[in-house]
């Protein structure tokens, strides 16, 4: 995990300074998290806290996909306070 840790945070760095257009920085931010969810993780460690509000948004609307597809198979969401039901 360390190489990816120092791919993220490298481009995040160098998209600060705008090497990337002027929206790279966000959307790396706010993809970083819902790709591992994605992957399978249950955990997810944000920081710096500057950069929870492109990560949370971008993470509740992963964990809505995710829930809307187990619904369709048959799984039951645990709860109405959940982002499927306050994003989509």
């Amino acid at each position: 995990m360390f190489h990816a840790n120092f791919l993220f945070l490298n481009f995040v760095k160098r998209g600060k300074k705008g090497e990337f257009g002027p929206y790279a920085y966000n959307v790396v931010v706010g993809s970083a998290g819902p790709f591992i969810q994605l992957m399978g993780a249950n955990f997810i460690l944000f920081g710096p806290v500057e950069l929870a509000e492109a990560a949370f948004p971008a993470c509740a609307m992963a964990d809505a996909l995710i829930a809307y597809a187990a619904k369709k198979v048959g799984t039951k969401v645990g709860t109405r306070n959940h982002p499927l039901y306050k994003i989509l």
